[in-house]
């Protein structure tokens, strides 16, 4: 396992760049340790630095302006922004178990663009993470994706909530 920076650089997890007198170099490692690539430049040629700079978005942290992630990250902003006494806002509580499913829905959703989001696609999460033993959090997940788009179809980024009308796997009793 990776351990943490000594000091914060600014660069994603992962990424690692080393500033010498005539090269700048960025170094990504795999989560198993090994390393994926090296990308070096002249150092006195700013735009070739400024080139692989870009390097950041292979470490797959940088959330992409439009994709579900994005209006995961704009919906718990708004959450946020709104009164304590605003009928809209959830509870704290609410927004703290929201921000561990939000997780679970990015890694599967994340990278689509809110329109491309089908009832398939939400019967295959809800399926898959069936299979996996949590169908009561998968329940849960949607609810949240469904509340999410919800929120994006009011700002105009999709007509329709694929997550109406979904039929919810049962769950057992305790």
């Amino acid at each position: 396992m990776i351990g943490r920076r000594k000091s914060p650089d600014g660069l994603p997890f992962r990424l690692y760049k080393r500033e010498g007198k005539f090269k700048v170099s960025y170094w990504y490692k795999f989560p198993a340790g090994t390393w994926a690539f090296c990308i070096s430049a002249q150092a006195n040629n700013p735009a070739a630095v400024a080139e692989i700079q870009q390097a950041q978005e292979l470490n797959g942290d940088t959330v992409k302006s439009g994709t579900v992630a994005d209006l995961i990250g704009r919906y718990f902003t708004w959450q946020k922004a709104l009164k304590l006494t605003d009928a809209k806002r959830k509870a704290a509580s609410t927004l703290v178990e929201n921000k561990v499913e939000a997780k679970q829905l990015i890694s599967t959703f994340g990278a689509m663009l809110p329109p491309f989001v089908k009832p398939k696609h939400v019967y295959a999460h809800l399926a898959g993470r069936a299979n996996k033993g949590a169908p009561a959090k998968a329940n849960k997940e949607v609810a949240l994706l469904s509340a999410i788009l919800e929120y994006g179809r009011t700002k105009g980024e999709l007509e329709t909530n694929p997550c109406r009308g979904i039929k919810y796997p049962p769950t057992a009793q305790q």
